[in-house]
């Protein structure tokens, strides 16, 4: 789906958004000045909705980047690495700052480069594309002049660390994320704060202190009241989040495999350059949807992306009704009959024309727009409001911002389900992930302290 689609004629937020003091005060910013700025904000806050609202009105001189493919697609981008030509392995320290190439569309005047996810950014990486960019544009203004927008949520998505890389980031920034490189420092920060996906302000309570690394008790108990099993008669209407691949796979494989009747194949079809698709296997995370997807009429399925129509969103849950050459029927769970076809993600690159700045379609693929949906994992989940959740974590979360993700899925506490009790070592926190409080400062008031 186009961001185009979903927004109202000539304007800037979809019809069912109501912006926020926070989104209109952020977009002030954003369009009356050429500030540096880093938007951040609890799980459900409305991050992609303020980041498409603000790359529309940036009206065309804007450059949209991400740090994973699917990231990326998912805002009509290029991941960093693409932009930037920078390698794929090893810190960009000791000199390999100069490894960042950025691509010819920086020399265009008062760009814009949108980040999204720069949670997941590194310093180094950030302080590469800083002096990269300085170097182009002949500069020595914070990234070369072009002004940096980021969007993300440290206490969901850390950057991804190799043995003792922290230990070298910590010497040479002061620390791994993204707000530790020195032109970070250039911009001004916003954490939006109201909730759309939960209504119960005791659950929200609970979030927030998970996401915070810092549950009380009290809080800690209550969540744990909540484990148990599936009432028998909905039981199928539960989504297990799990925490890996491998656990997802076995779930829905067995679900599928006792099902009656033969299975239909659908596959993708896959054009042009498309991120992850070369050597990659069936399901493989480098891609939006399935290569391959196996259905059954009685199937489990939860839908991966909005429709353009407004008919689901990203996690509608329901069963397959049908199976046709092209095509799918779908009774979802709040009983809508729904005809489902290909959808098609789009890959674009943003490219210098006569000094200024054109999208071109590079790549596509078209699949069906779900998933196998008796289970998913935590990872695959981002981004997903589930009616009714079952946190499926057999042994110790492994990665900060894991149990905060997967919890924060659920639209309330009573569709909440634990396989087992949670711990304070299952509410992970990396040490770092609440310092750009301190670092940057707020578009109002002073830098808070921890």
């Amino acid at each position: 789906m186009s961001h185009e689609a979903e927004i109202q004629d000539g304007g800037l937020w979809p019809p069912d958004v109501q912006p926020t003091a926070d989104f209109l005060s952020t977009l002030e910013f954003v369009q009356n000045t050429r500030g540096n700025l880093f938007v951040t904000g609890r799980a459900g806050t409305g991050k992609s909705t303020l980041l498409r609202a603000i790359v529309r009105s940036l009206d065309g001189e804007v450059v949209i980047g991400a740090p994973t493919g699917i990231a990326a697609l998912n805002v009509g981008g290029q991941t960093l690495h693409s932009l930037f030509r920078l390698p794929r392995e090893g810190l960009l320290l000791d000199g390999d700052e100069d490894q960042a190439n950025p691509r010819d569309i920086f020399e265009v005047d008062d760009l814009a480069l949108v980040i999204d996810e720069v949670s997941m950014v590194r310093s180094d990486v950030l302080h590469a594309i800083d002096l990269a960019l300085r170097e182009l544009r002949q500069t020595d203004a914070p990234f070369g002049g072009v002004r940096v927008i980021a969007f993300g949520d440290t206490h969901q998505l850390p950057p991804v660390l190799s043995n003792g890389e922290d230990v070298r980031l910590e010497e040479a920034f002061g620390g791994a994320f993204f707000f530790h490189a020195p032109a970070a420092r250039s911009m001004r920060m916003v954490e939006l704060t109201e909730v759309f996906r939960q209504k119960d302000e005791r659950f929200v309570a609970i979030l927030n202190q998970i996401r915070e690394g810092r549950i009380t008790d009290e809080a800690l108990a209550e969540l744990n009241a909540r484990v148990g099993t599936m009432p028998p008669a909905e039981a199928h209407r539960w989504v297990w989040l799990c925490t890996t691949n491998a656990e997802a796979a076995a779930v829905n494989r067995r679900c599928l495999d006792a099902l009656a009747g033969e299975p239909r194949i659908y596959r993708a079809a896959i054009n042009g350059e498309f991120d992850g698709y070369a050597g990659r296997r069936i399901g493989s995370d480098a891609l939006p949807a399935e290569r391959e997807l196996v259905l059954k009429i009685g199937a489990r399925v939860i839908f991966i992306r909005n429709d353009r129509y407004r008919r689901w969103v990203n996690g509608t849950t329901g069963v397959v009704t049908r199976l046709a050459e092209d095509e799918i029927e779908v009774t979802t769970d709040v009983g809508d009959e729904l005809t489902v076809g290909f959808d098609t993600w789009t890959k674009y690159r943003r490219v210098k024309i006569d000094k200024q700045v054109r999208q071109e379609e590079v790549g596509s693929m078209s699949q069906l727009p779900l998933r196998l949906g008796w289970a998913i994992t935590i990872h695959k989940s981002q981004g997903m409001t589930l009616d009714s959740v079952v946190f499926n974590a057999p042994r110790s979360l492994f990665a900060p911002g894991q149990a905060y993700v997967g919890l924060s899925r659920a639209r309330s506490l009573e569709r909440l389900l634990l396989r087992r009790p949670l711990t304070r070592r299952d509410i992970l926190l990396s040490d770092d992930a609440l310092a750009y409080r301190s670092l940057l400062m707020p578009l109002s008031g002073a830098r808070q302290e921890d």
